[in-house]
């Protein structure tokens, strides 16, 4: 959705409303704003050119700003993906009870489930480096890592018994919390 800036408040430029403000940076706010917008908008034509175009190159020059980069964003996606697919492969030995066991079978089965374009993550994450030079699936895809983080967190946190390995994998997942919020604040 286009938008305008007026100091550090965001508007819709077809309706003039406000959408928010912020006290960091205008410029990574309306990042976040271009990264997270309804996959169901469509933009008008403009000049012959889709708004998209515009809306594109700004999220990856802005994903791409302060040292954030192309392999940095892979990097992340394929360490989560080994994490989900390696290091929670064996969650459910380390089940606190039955009830505990159900739940964590069933959060395996529904990380496999397919989330974007009848893909799930990991079949995903191997087209990754096509991805991330597309901003619209970027955005689907990180929109999909928040869900995945927010769905396995509290799991693991009350179904894994107290352990090294629980500890481990709360760590990890509180790493890719922070990466996450780290592009997508680029």
């Amino acid at each position: 959705m286009p938008y305008k800036v007026k100091g550090q408040c965001v508007y819709k430029k077809d309706d003039g409303t406000k959408v928010g403000c912020t006290k960091g940076d205008v410029n990574k706010y309306l990042a976040a704003l271009h990264a997270n917008v309804d996959e169901s908008t469509e933009n008008k034509l403009v000049d012959g050119k889709s708004d998209k175009i515009t809306e594109t190159k700004h999220i990856i020059k802005t994903l791409l700003k302060e040292g954030l980069t192309r392999k940095e964003i892979i990097d992340f996606f394929l360490e989560l993906n080994f994490f989900l697919s390696l290091n929670l492969s064996k969650v459910q030995q380390e089940a606190k009870d039955s009830d505990s066991l159900n739940e964590l079978n069933t959060m395996m089965q529904n990380i496999r489930k397919p989330s974007i374009n009848g893909k799930n993550i990991f079949e995903l994450v191997k087209e990754i480096n096509t991805i991330v030079n597309n901003p619209k699936m970027l955005s689907a895809m990180l929109l999909q890592v928040k869900k995945l983080i927010e769905y396995v967190e509290p799991r693991i946190k009350t179904c894994v018994k107290d352990s090294d390995k629980k500890n481990i994998w709360v760590n990890k997942i509180d790493n890719f919390k922070t990466i996450y919020l780290n592009i997508i604040k680029q």
